[in-house]
């Protein structure tokens, strides 16, 4: 099998650094459906959570919208990404540790891989107990009964947290969100998971999809809880 060469991988490096305007809005558009997808969001929901358009969100996955900075970011708020995940190839990176960095690119997919692995191992000592179980999706999508099943199988309580969002609010949720708007929601919305995790020792989570938009929220709620994403298929 033929090994690349130097130079044909500065030229691949190359090719990416020269995109056009038009290739450069397609990869954007790919990415951002790409981790929409996977996140189990509808275009509308998205369009609800980052205050963007449902048709300019349409544009922007079919690669013909005039990709805007401002709106990027918000949409990758909603998505609970940075932003420079919605650019081609992963190009940014998240080492904040140079000499890090450079170290690893020196390695070998192998060694990187293994790396990876023992990095896990020691770090995942200093993490937080696990909690319980969190189902994150969208309405309709199954969570709800999904939920009650596990409770029962492991004799754990089940919470929906939109109710202890609710409780706290002294309100129903549609209610909430239409007086108080997405600001006050979130930040009861971390309050009742906050609350949750000191209520119980072990417990079953159902949250919304849109609770990722909060980097403060997902982050603890990875942290604290095995996180499954649960989507419905069209024919369930």
């Amino acid at each position: 099998m033929a090994k690349s060469r130097p130079m044909d991988n500065i030229a691949i490096k190359a090719d990416r650094n020269n995109l056009t305007v038009e290739q450069l809005s397609q990869e954007v558009g790919h990415q951002v459906r790409s981790i929409r997808s996977r996140r189990g969001l509808t275009r509308k929901n998205l369009a609800f959570h980052s205050d963007v358009s449902e048709r300019y969100l349409a544009q922007l996955e079919r690669g013909t919208a005039n990709v805007s900075l401002s709106l990027l970011l918000r949409i990758a708020r909603a998505l609970g990404v940075r932003i420079g995940s919605l650019l081609p190839e992963q190009e940014e990176t998240c080492i904040r540790y140079p000499p890090l960095g450079e170290l690893i690119e020196g390695f070998s997919a192998e060694v990187q891989e293994h790396a990876y692995t023992l990095l896990r191992k020691e770090f995942s000592r200093h993490r937080g107990g696990s909690l319980g179980v969190a189902l994150i999706g969208l309405r309709g999508g199954g969570k709800t009964t999904l939920g009650q099943l596990l409770s029962k199988y492991f004799q754990v309580p089940f919470v929906r947290l939109n109710s202890v969002t609710a409780k706290l609010a002294g309100m129903e949720m549609d209610e909430l969100i239409s007086l108080t708007g997405q600001s006050v929601y979130r930040r009861l919305e971390l309050q009742a998971l906050q609350q949750t995790m000191a209520d119980y020792h072990h417990v079953i989570v159902e949250t919304g999809g849109s609770l990722i938009s909060e980097a403060e929220t997902y982050g603890l709620l990875r942290e604290h809880f095995f996180t499954v994403w649960i989507r419905a298929l069209p024919e369930d």
